[in-house]
């Protein structure tokens, strides 16, 4: 029996020693990545009639090249930051606009963005199309305020760049900066 307890020491010890390795391997290759968790999917796109509907007292934005997506504190975040807050603003003054209410984050890796697992508290009953505007001013340039709460991204978020990717009527406008 002592020989048997032996063999079975040993061989209980090298597997111990094989999934430690395996482990610590794993993480030198993939400190530096992000594996989704489950990645938002694109939103429901509007029809093109639907996009183009205007409120009587403000103009629909048909030319949505005009929308730009702004970071409200710079191009850099610190990894423990609770908010991302942006700015989705149209250039083309007097006119509203469409976008989703979520917004969408992304991480660049190896050569390519990798869509994150975002799902804040209002994805159960909020995940629909907004129309930004401004009453009785069509001299305003029409901006909506865009905030991404890190708590709710499910992945590990880790030294890199990253961009929010924001859907406005048929388009998307993003929006890079880096995080450390």
């Amino acid at each position: 029996m002592s020989a048997l307890s032996n063999i079975i020491k040993t061989v209980t010890s090298t597997v111990i020693a094989l999934i430690l390795s395996c482990s610590f391997i794993t993480g030198i290759f993939h400190k530096n990545e992000i594996r989704p968790i489950k990645p938002n999917p694109d939103p429901q796109p509007m029809s093109e009639s639907e996009y183009e509907y205007s409120f009587p007292d403000m103009p629909s934005e048909t030319d949505y090249s005009n929308l730009v997506l702004t970071k409200t504190d710079g191009n850099i975040s610190s990894l423990k930051t609770a908010q991302i807050v942006l700015d989705l603003k149209d250039q083309n003054k007097g006119k509203g606009f469409y976008f989703y209410y979520i917004p969408f984050i992304e991480f660049y890796q190896n050569g390519e963005w990798i869509r994150l697992s975002y799902y804040p508290v209002e994805t159960q009953w909020d995940e629909q199309w907004y129309f930004a505007a401004s009453e009785d001013d069509l001299d305003v340039e029409v901006s909506a305020r865009i905030v991404v709460n890190t708590k709710y991204i499910m992945e590990t978020l880790i030294p890199g760049k990253y961009r929010i990717a924001q859907f406005a009527g048929p388009t998307v406008v993003y929006c890079e900066f880096e995080m450390m």
